[in-house]
């Protein structure tokens, strides 16, 4: 059976304003829960929540993610106490290697995820026809003529011949558009597939 409304109410004001949203200011000192207290995201004491950096992203499905770390507590007052505690305090509850080992977890699955996509896209790219012969013998005459008018209009340029300068630039301009069309139009599509890690 589903939860209620005024659960699921309850739940988002827990969520937003944390759980002891209805006790006075002087206090919520008092009534914080201890750092070993199952409701706390122990993550985030250490000052870096992989649930909550996570939440509202397709990542949060990760199999290395428990569901019920999405919705446990992050206190800002019991943080600023986690770190005033000394380290070999800190080490003897060791939130700090687990975390790392949960990070270490989490990067290797994208590592994997990241290798299986750039895995896919070669093997769909791997097919690409080469560019005809004399096309690419137009391709290679036009960068040489492009390469030889930037070179001309930079000496003209220092000559002081600014005229015959910005005549040569435009002029490589000019090629340099028609360059990149003809290399558009050499490409092809089957060559331009792009893939996004699912």
């Amino acid at each position: 059976m589903g939860k209620t409304p005024h659960e699921l109410m309850r739940e988002q004001m827990d969520e937003l304003m944390g759980k002891a949203r209805d006790v006075p200011l002087e206090e919520r000192e008092k009534a914080l829960p201890s750092f070993s207290d199952p409701s706390i995201d122990r993550f985030h004491l250490c000052g870096c929540s992989p649930y909550e950096l996570l939440k509202g992203t397709k990542f949060e499905t990760m199999p290395q993610l428990q569901r019920d770390g999405f919705l446990k507590e992050r206190s800002e007052a019991l943080r600023v106490q986690w770190e005033a505690l000394p380290q070999e305090e800190k080490d003897k509850y060791g939130y700090e290697r687990e975390l790392m080992l949960l990070l270490e977890l989490l990067v290797d699955e994208q590592d994997r995820r990241i290798a299986k996509a750039k895995e896919r896209y070669e093997r769909e790219n791997a097919l690409v026809p080469p560019i005809p012969a004399e096309t690419q013998a137009e391709i290679d005459r036009l960068r040489g003529e492009v390469k030889e008018l930037q070179a001309q209009s930079e000496a003209l340029g220092e000559q002081g011949e600014v005229d015959e300068s910005m005549t040569a630039f435009r002029k490589a301009e000019a090629l340099q558009l028609q360059l990149q069309e003809i290399e558009r139009k050499a490409q092809p599509l089957a060559g331009k597939k792009q893939f996004v890690d699912e």
